[in-house]
């Protein structure tokens, strides 16, 4: 189990909302339809990430699989001894 640093969660903190309030005080001096559209193309990369990360993750996952591998089935004198 990894243990949590507080001095580097709040540092990330603080630069997560520094980054926020750029980002919002951009937002806010751009007129309303550009503001928008950089709205939306931002929503619309983080869901794309979000899919490959999902669609990368499952890949990964050896027992997320569509379809159950099966094993050869053997038949007649071959099964036995």
């Amino acid at each position: 189990m990894r243990t949590i640093n507080p001095q580097r969660a709040a540092r990330d903190a603080l630069a997560r909302a520094t980054l926020a309030r750029a980002e919002a005080d951009e937002l806010r001096s751009l007129p309303i339809d550009d503001a928008a559209q950089r709205i939306k193309a931002e929503r619309a990369k983080q869901q794309q990430l979000r899919q490959r990360a999902a669609q990368r993750a499952q890949q990964l996952d050896p027992f997320a699989r569509e379809s159950p591998r099966t094993e050869p089935s053997r038949e007649g004198p071959t099964l036995g001894l």
